[in-house]
Formats: C-alpha cells, sequence, structure tokens
C-alpha cells in the first residue's frame, strides 16, 4: 500500500505540484498563495489550447453560457475583473477546447485534488489544539475557527470535500487490511470535526447526504448499506463525546452570530435581496460580481448568500438555463459508475457542490479554488460519455485504494 502511494504520488508530481498551487489562494501560510493560483488557471488554460483536438459535442452550453454572462455585463455596462478571471476558467477547462489529452488531464488533476483536500482538511485539527488560527475580522471572537484557512467558510466547504472524499475511499478500501480501513476512518472522522469546529452546518449536512449518495453509488445491496450503516452506528455512539464538545461550540457560535450579526448579514436576508435582484432584471441580472449592499449596487467581492440564486441574480434567467443544460449533461455518465466504480468519486463530490451551492456562493468566485474546482468537475462529467471506452481500456492510474 505504502509503496504503490508513493510510486503514484511520483508518477503524478505535476499534478500534485498544480493542486498544491491552486489550493493555496485560501491557504494563509503559503506566500504568494494567490498569484500561485492564477498561475495555475494560466497553465490549465494553455495546456487545454495546445492540446485542443476535435469537438466533442459537448461545447455549446459552455459557449452559450459565456455568450449570455458577456451579453448581461454589456446590458449592465459592468466589466469586473472577475468576470475576465472567470472567463479565463470556463475557456481553460470547459469541452471548448476539447480533446482527450485535455479530459485526462482533468481526470487526474480532480483525483490529486480529491486526494490533496483531506490532507490540508485534517491538518487543521492540529491548528485547533495548538490555537493557530488565521481568520482576521473586527467581528471575530474565540469561536470562529478557520485554522490554516482565511476564512471559517473556506475551512468549512474544504472539510466537506474532504468528507466525501476520505468516504469513498473507505468504501473503495473495504476488502483491504483493517489497519488501512481504520486509518481511514481514523481520518474521516478528524475531517468531520473539522467541519464541526468550522462552524459550518450546511457543509457538514450536505457532505453527510453526499457520502450517503457515495455508498448508494457503491453498495451491492440493500446488505451491504446496512452493514455499514451498523458500523457507521458503533463508530458513532463511541465517538459522541467528542463531537459534541465540537458541536456545543457551532450552537454557541451560531447563538453569537444570530445576536450580534447586522441585518444585511444573515443568509435569509442575503436570498431576499437576490429575488429582488433577480425581480429587477430578470433576464440579464445585475452584473456579474454584483449585488445591492444596504441598497447601493456593489461590484466586486460580495458575498450572494447562494451560488444559484446568484447565477439568475447576476447574470440572469438566460444564463441559469444555459447553466442548467451544462449540469443535465452530467447524468448520462452515471450509469458509467456502474462499470468504473472510481467515477463514485466524482459524483459524490458533485453532489456536495450541487447542494452545498444553495447556501454558499462559490460559483462565480473566479478568485478561488471552488470556483475552478467545480467548473472543471462538471467539465469532465460533461465529456465523460464520450472518451469513457477510451479511458477505461487505457486503464489509467488512479489513487492506488481508488
Amino acid at each position: 500500500m505504502i509503496k504503490e502511494f508513493w510510486k503514484y504520488v511520483k508518477e503524478n508530481k505535476k499534478f500534485l505540484l498544480l493542486s498544491f498551487m491552486m489550493m493555496s489562494s485560501v491557504v494563509v501560510p503559503i506566500p504568494r498563495g494567490q498569484e500561485m493560483f492564477y498561475l495555475t488557471m494560466l497553465y490549465i488554460f494553455v495546456f487545454s489550447v495546445q492540446n485542443k483536438g476535435l469537438s466533442s459535442g459537448k461545447e455549446m452550453p459552455f459557449v452559450l453560457m459565456l455568450v449570455f454572462i458577456l451579453l448581461s455585463s454589456f446590458v449592465n455596462m459592468i466589466f469586473d475583473i472577475r468576470l475576465f478571471l472567470f472567463i479565463f476558467i470556463i475557456l481553460g477547462v470547459s469541452p471548448i477546447f476539447s480533446s482527450y489529452t485535455n479530459f485526462k488531464f482533468k481526470e487526474r488533476l480532480l483525483r490529486m485534488l480529491f486526494f490533496l483536500i483531506p490532507v490540508i482538511s485534517v491538518v487543521n485539527i492540529y491548528c485547533h489544539r495548538a490555537g493557530i488560527n488565521y481568520f482576521q475580522s473586527e467581528f471575530v471572537s474565540e469561536l470562529d475557527f478557520s485554522g490554516i484557512m482565511s476564512h471559517p467558510m473556506w475551512l468549512g466547504a474544504l472539510a466537506g470535500i474532504s468528507n466525501v472524499a476520505l468516504f469513498y475511499l473507505i468504501m473503495k478500501n473495504k476488502e483491504k487490511s483493517w489497519l488501512i480501513k481504520g486509518g481511514l476512518i481514523f481520518l474521516l472522522l478528524c475531517s468531520l470535526y473539522v467541519s464541526v469546529i468550522a462552524g459550518s452546518r450546511s457543509a457538514l449536512a450536505v457532505s453527510l447526504v453526499s457520502m450517503a449518495f457515495v455508498l448508494y453509488l457503491l453498495s451491492d445491496g440493500l446488505g451491504s448499506i446496512m452493514k455499514v450503516a451498523v458500523i457507521v452506528g458503533v463508530i458513532a455512539s463511541l465517538t459522541l463525546p467528542t463531537f459534541m464538545e465540537g458541536a456545543t461550540r457551532m450552537k454557541m457560535k451560531m447563538e453569537n452570530q444570530d445576536a450580534d450579526l447586522m441585518e444585511g448579514g444573515s443568509r435569509s436576508h442575503l436570498w431576499s435581496m437576490r429575488v429582488k435582484e433577480i425581480e429587477e432584471s430578470p433576464l440579464f441580472g445585475v452584473g456579474f460580481a454584483t449585488a445591492y449592499v444596504f441598497g447601493h449596487k456593489v461590484t466586486g467581492r460580495i458575498e450572494s448568500g447562494s451560488g444559484w440564486l446568484s447565477v439568475i441574480s447576476q447574470t440572469g434567467i438566460l444564463t441559469f438555463v444555459a447553466v442548467m443544460m451544462i449540469m443535465w449533461n452530467c447524468v448520462p455518465g452515471l450509469k458509467l459508475v456502474k462499470r468504473d466504480k472510481r467515477l463514485a468519486l466524482f459524483y459524490g463530490e458533485l453532489c456536495y457542490f450541487t447542494i452545498h451551492s444553495f447556501a454558499e456562493g462559490y460559483l462565480y468566485t473566479s478568485g478561488y479554488y471552488p470556483c475552478l474546482l467545480f467548473w472543471m468537475l462538471v467539465s469532465y462529467l460533461n465529456e465523460l460519455p464520450v472518451y469513457f471506452e477510451r479511458s477505461l481500456a487505457e486503464k489509467t492510474q488512479s489513487l492506488p485504494s481508488a
């Protein structure tokens, strides 16, 4: 197992470096993290253009999305740098520059990211015990914890992604020794605890739903599901006291926020503002990276409160329809999970992103890794039916336990 692991790392060191650079935008101790993220975007874009092949037939919804976003920008006369970064991301990861080489590049980078993210998540256990907290805000309290991440929201989202990836690894390695399974279960418990201490109820809840979806995709029937349920029940009862301590902190944090938060900061208020923006301009939205904050139209870094609502409120219903076409094109690949169980990881993470985006607005946050990761994932799954047979025949490398 260890020998296979190091062999995998050695053969995929380029993807490990790219993953590290991509995640650096939200990991505070990494110097020049934002610049490294932009360099990763540039590398992906250049690689995609250089390796462009014949059309896969999956590019049209992405082209329509970009056309409608640009149309919205012209109607509103808003051209923020985040718009151009987003266009850069879509051109780099989408089927617009399609080829089998680009498809496999995305697959290997995604797998490496879903390997690296749990490592970063679990590191924050040490940070919590050592009192390391990089979250900086005038409203910060002792209950706010982000570890080595720049914000508790980013830590919660990362831990949720980690939970799904680790659960997948446990399910895929159920035939391995108890030492391996025990180690993976321990890492999952650590990652779940990070979700709790980050105070992100939505990330924790959605990751549990996504883990259940992975269980469904990988199960051999009701018997195997019940077996896993019993094991989960036993582990949960043994670790309950530790998690209750973290849950108490989460409850206190939420109560503290409810008491002190200004009117414009609650999620329900953010949602109501997005609805008002949709009513004001349903067809083209109010502009990319734009929202009303306390009655004033603001362009730049904003908290939308919902990724899906922000797609409509910022860029209009036409763009939303194009995005829904992209999401729908991810569905046909689901039937291929039966033939290649490794795909359960990608669909489990897609489930997480899809549901979590109702509560967090990172679909358009082009300066941070979740945006790039999401659009790379949906682009890969859009092209999956096109390149699956060739990919399966080649038996390309993946994680040793994947």
